[in-house]
């Protein structure tokens, strides 16, 4: 059973992949409402070079169509007459889907959905906005890129570029391990972040670190996998993205593929490390989604399930209907 659904895992990464290739041409194209707003076009290499030409800015609209807050960001801010034409006059407008730019995703995925990243025609950074930004509060970013079109020293974002090594040396090790220890909340399971969700890394790592004997990991890698089925929907299967507040009971609704792969997985490997039934039926029902919701007629699986059933509305009591209802 265990092959079964780690095939099935393999298979979803490959059309997942093939899914990402096909949509990354249409993506900017299929978001943007027809006669308003920004201009939007899609990423290519040619975004730098013309912003020189035209003496312009680059806005990236980085956001995903399962996003609740992309739809409202797009209807109260996009479509703000203000907003639309500083970004016609002064700006290329991009919008990219993350799920079909795994490198732009990955890059930028510290700040949510949609995150909102302005550069200079060198392609500096100039913003990086994390969710959604009221059309005040991006006019007042919008301006002051405009204004001094210089970076300024910011975090980093989520990619590294590193050497890859077999090893890490001890004081960095130890480093890590303690930051692991200090970032997981033993009470609730998870992380100590408003959001609660399996992060794959650190779910990982406890569930190996329990399988040498650790009982501090052990201990909270069991309660966050009992948490976390709180996220997985009791009707139809499949897992939501997170939980908001803090707190494992407070879920938005959308269901991304990556999401899904990594409960199949980490529930998947728990069971083998814990041999507890229950860990694997919570792999199986994920796996029963994916294969039944998100795989389409041409035995290739979609990468999403939008969170609103309408739009820009949050959907809450509709998740709470069973499937009779």
């Amino acid at each position: 059973m265990l092959h079964r659904i780690l095939s099935r895992v393999r298979q979803s990464a490959l059309s997942l992949a093939l899914c990402a290739g096909l949509f990354a041409a249409a993506a900017a194209q299929a978001f943007a409402a027809p006669g308003e707003g920004p201009k939007w076009q899609g990423w290519s290499e040619g975004i730098f070079r013309a912003a020189k030409d035209q003496k312009r800015l680059v806005l990236l609209d980085l956001e995903a169509r399962w996003c609740h807050w992309c739809h409202v960001m797009d209807e109260e801010t996009y479509a703000n007459p203000e907003v639309a034409a500083l970004l016609k006059s002064d700006f290329i407008s991009v919008r990219v889907d993350q799920d079909a730019r795994p490198d732009l995703s990955a890059r930028y995925r510290d700040y949510g959905w949609p995150a909102t990243i302005i550069f200079n025609s060198k392609g500096e950074e100039l913003a990086k906005l994390s969710g959604f930004q009221s059309p005040e509060e991006l006019m007042a970013v919008l301006k002051a890129s405009l204004k001094d079109p210089t970076p300024r020293s910011r975090p980093g974002t989520a990619l590294l570029k590193g050497e890859l090594v077999s090893s890490l040396p001890d004081t960095l090790r130890d480093e890590l391990v303690r930051r692991h220890a200090a970032a997981i909340d033993e009470s609730l399971g998870g992380l100590k972040t408003a959001h609660r969700y399996l992060d794959p890394d650190s779910v990982e790592y406890a569930i190996t670190r329990a399988q040498a004997g650790d009982p501090r990991n052990k201990a909270w890698a069991e309660k966050t996998l009992a948490a976390n089925v709180q996220l997985i929907d009791p009707v139809w299967g499949g897992a939501y993205q997170y939980s908001t507040r803090g707190s494992w009971d407070h879920p938005h609704f959308e269901k991304i593929m990556p999401s899904q792969m990594a409960n199949i997985r980490l529930y998947a490997y728990a069971f083998r490390v814990f041999g507890k039934k229950d860990l694997l039926e919570q792999a199986e029902s994920v796996a029963r989604y994916v294969n039944s919701f998100l795989r389409g007629e041409n035995g290739a699986y979609y990468t999403s399930q939008d969170a609103d059933v309408v739009p820009g509305r949050h959907a809450d009591g509709y998740y709470a209907l069973d499937d009779a209802e």
